[in-house]
């Protein structure tokens, strides 16, 4: 084979490896996983596949009945379990350290139609990001702890969680400190818009409502 011929097979082997480096950059080859954040008015949830999760590593993570996807939130342990608004519940969850729980609720459908008349926000993360992530919110439960109520909806349930809530520490402020250890760049807020806010640009946000159908703290 001549020098000339050589060279330009050298050529077409480094175009075709960089074209493969390209694709490989892509978000399903960097391993990026879909991380949901879900309003539901004053109040925040982190929704995810459950096929992302490998329960046997995570045992804390209740997989409620083999959905496709899971929902976690977190908030005060007497306010957020509560039907209708409770005055005196949020009075003290805002300004006394209190006990606080998790809110874990298994669904089928994608969050965007689940949450059809909530705000969703979808984010990409790395899967070194969202192993971060799920250690977090792992180490929210109290080991050991079983369901202690039934949840607000779906096939859900409340879990004890050994975290305090107060005033600088909300549901919304929970959430953004998951999102960091995911590797979202993003301030804590103590309101779901200071947090949304932030959000809408680095994802797709989902249809907007008025109507909020599911109360939580």
């Amino acid at each position: 084979m001549s020098m000339h011929a050589r060279v330009v097979l050298s050529l077409c082997a480094i175009a075709l490896l960089a074209g493969c480096a390209t694709q490989a950059s892509g978000p399903g080859a960097r391993g990026e996983v879909p991380v949901h954040v879900v309003t539901h008015g004053w109040h925040t949830g982190l929704a995810m596949q459950a096929s992302d999760i490998d329960f046997a590593r995570w045992p804390a993570l209740p997989h409620r009945a083999r959905a496709r996807y899971i929902e976690v939130g977190w908030g005060d342990r007497d306010f957020y379990p509560a039907p209708g608004f409770n005055l005196w519940y949020g009075f003290k969850a805002l300004f006394w350290p209190t006990a606080s729980v998790l809110h874990v609720v298994g669904f089928d459908e994608p969050p965007k139609r689940t949450f059809a008349a909530s705000e969703v926000v979808e984010l990409r993360v790395s899967r070194a990001g969202f192993e971060r992530l799920l250690a977090y919110i792992a180490s929210s439960f109290e080991p050991g702890a079983g369901p202690i109520a039934p949840g607000l909806y779906a096939s859900g349930a409340f879990y004890p969680s050994r975290e305090k809530f107060h005033l600088f520490k909300t549901c919304n402020v929970w959430v953004a400190r998951g999102l960091r250890e995911a590797g979202i760049e993003v301030r804590s807020s103590l309101t779901t818009e200071g947090l949304m806010a932030q959000l809408r640009p680095l994802g797709a946000a989902g249809h907007e409502s008025g109507r909020t159908p599911f109360r939580q703290p």
